[in-house]
């Protein structure tokens, strides 16, 4: 019975050993399955920083070109105050002129002609320069706009450094840079689609 206990021991210990040896060799799959995919998440989290600083790029020359606009809309709208204070004092001084020279028909006929003319200059400016500050206030406007949804995006995005939205300009300029961060979204869509793969992978390992 001890050489039967004897002949079955080497027998048992070759069986463990290959037993533990082929576990060594499943765990090191493991390792380098999962090495493979934590130097792949490290490629993706260097494209989507890559991406992030080509956003940030974008969004301040948005900011740039939106704090123009708005100075020269507050320029449009201090000549228009201008303008209006202009026209009530010629608009006084032409009344006041007409009542004191009731009796001088003729000169007063051509005072009135002038002034009318002069009125109506004026009227024409103050009416271009307001549509011009419509004009650039609704650009402003749609420039916030485009400011806020790239804000959502963010919010939705994964955590990472904040973009704030880019608030574009109108114009050819506009076109390209809300196609650069359409761009940049959709990309950082496909990437975190990416991570969750990978990561499904990583816990399918462990």
């Amino acid at each position: 019975m001890a050489a039967a206990t004897s002949s079955r021991s080497p027998r048992q210990g070759k069986h463990t050993a290959a037993a533990l040896s082929d576990l060594c060799q499943k765990q090191e799959e493991r390792l380098n399955q999962l090495e493979d995919l934590n130097a792949r998440k490290e490629q993706q989290l260097l494209k989507m920083h890559g991406r992030l600083e080509e956003a940030l790029l974008v969004l301040q020359s948005g900011q740039k070109m939106y704090a123009e606009q708005q100075k020269v809309l507050d320029e449009q709208q201090s000549i228009i105050v201008e303008l209006q204070v202009a026209e009530s004092s010629s608009g006084a001084a032409t009344s006041s002129k007409a009542t004191a020279d009731v009796v001088a028909v003729s000169p007063v006929a051509e005072n009135s002609n002038l002034n009318m003319d002069e009125d109506a200059d004026m009227d024409n400016q103050m009416y271009a320069l307001m549509r011009r500050a419509a004009e650039l206030q609704h650009q402003v406007e749609a420039a916030a706009a485009c400011g806020a949804l790239q804000s959502v995006s963010r919010a939705t995005a994964p955590p990472q450094v904040g973009v704030p939205a880019k608030i574009l300009p109108s114009g050819p300029e506009a076109t390209t840079d809300a196609a650069a961060v359409s761009t940049v979204t959709g990309n950082s869509n496909l990437n975190t689609d990416e991570d969750a793969d990978l990561n499904n992978q990583m816990y399918a390992l462990m």
